[in-house]
C-alpha cells in the first residue's frame, strides 16, 4: 500500500521489480487506457505506474530511475498523460494510443502479437472495469491480450485484431457481453459469475486452483488491482468493509498460504485482513 494509487504502484514495483528495461505509464483516472497494459506489463516485464495528466510525480521519476529504465511506453496518447510526458524527454517514449478505449486495447493487443505470436485472446467489457483487471492474471499466463468490446457490439478496431485470433475467452456474464456479440467470436469459452466477486472466483478455479497465493484488491476501485495484474498470481476481489461471500468460498476450498493484500486501508480495512487471513 501507499498514500494513494500512485503510490501504491511505486511499492508494487519495488516490490516485484529489482530492475526494468521498460516502464508503462497510465492516467491514474482512465481504467479504459490502462485496463489492457497489463498484458504488455507482463510481456515486458515492465511494471505499470500512474500517473496525474499534467505532471509525472517525484516517486515515479524516483522509481523509473531506480530501476535503470531506458524506455517509456505511454498508454493512452496525450489526452491521458499530456504534460507528464515534459519530465520524460531523457527516455525512449513510445505512445500507444488510439482515438478511443477500444481502439488503444486493439493497439496494445497487436502488439502483443507482434512480440508473442499468439492467437488467443480474452475478451472483456470496456464499460466495466472489474472483470478486466481479474482476468489479467489468466491473461498473462497465457500471453493473451485483453480486447474491448461493448456490450452489443464489438467496436472496429476489436474485429481488426480479431482477424488474427482463433479462440477467445470472454469474461463476465451476458448483461456485460450479450450472446449476439459471443455468436460472432471465434470458439468462445464464457467465464462468469452472477457478480464480480464470483466471477473473479471463477477465474481462480478456471486457471489457478493449483496456488498456494492469493493477490486481494477492492472491487469496487480499479487502481490497485490494474498495477497487479501482470504477477502471475490470481487475484479475488473484497469489498473495503466486507469479505463477499464468492471470495470467502474460493480461500476455503484453495490451498493458500499466502495472501497478498494490496492498497491501504481505506480500500481494504484491517478487519478484512483480519478475516482473509485466519
Amino acid at each position: 500500500a501507499g498514500t494513494d494509487r500512485i503510490n501504491t504502484a511505486v511499492e508494487v514495483s519495488k516490490k516485484y521489480y529489482n530492475s526494468a528495461d521498460t516502464v508503462i505509464i497510465a492516467n491514474y483516472e482512465k481504467f479504459a487506457d490502462s485496463l489492457s497494459a497489463s498484458a504488455l506489463s507482463k510481456a515486458l516485464k515492465a511494471p505499470i505506474f500512474l500517473v496525474q495528466k499534467d505532471q509525472l510525480d517525484s516517486v515515479v521519476a524516483q522509481e523509473i530511475k531506480r530501476l535503470g529504465a531506458k524506455n517509456v511506453i505511454v498508454i493512452g496518447g496525450d489526452h491521458s498523460v499530456d504534460k507528464a510526458k515534459n519530465s520524460l524527454a531523457k527516455y525512449n517514449v513510445q505512445t500507444i494510443a488510439g482515438s478511443d478505449r477500444y481502439e488503444t486495447s486493439a493497439k496494445i493487443a497487436q502488439e502483443i502479437i507482434k512480440r508473442t505470436g499468439t492467437k488467443q485472446a480474452v475478451i472483456a467489457s470496456g464499460e466495466t472495469f472489474a472483470d478486466a483487471l481479474t482476468v489479467a492474471p489468466l491473461a498473462n499466463k497465457h500471453n493473451m491480450p485483453i480486447l474491448l468490446v461493448q456490450q452489443n457490439n464489438i467496436p472496429k478496431a476489436t474485429q481488426e485484431v480479431l482477424k488474427q485470433i482463433d479462440k477467445v475467452i470472454i469474461v463476465g456474464g451476458e448483461k456485460t457481453i450479450s450472446k449476439e456479440v459471443e455468436n460472432k467470436l471465434p470458439n468462445p469459452t464464457r467465464i462468469a459469475g452472477a457478480n464480480r466477486y464470483e466471477t473473479a472466483k471463477k477465474i481462480y478455479e478456471y486457471g489457478f486452483k493449483d496456488r498456494s497465493e492469493v493477490n486481494i484488491a477492492n472491487g469496487t476501485n480499479f487502481a490497485d488491482s490494474l498495477v497487479i495484474g501482470s504477477i502471475d498470481c490470481p487475484i479475488l476481489l473484497a469489498e473495503s468493509n466486507k469479505v463477499p461471500e464468492s471470495t470467502k468460498e474460493a480461500i476455503k476450498d484453495s490451498k493458500f498460504e499466502k495472501v497478498n493484500v494490496f492498497g491501504g486501508e481505506n480500500s481494504i480495512g484491517e478487519s478484512v485482513v483480519k478475516e482473509l487471513i485466519k
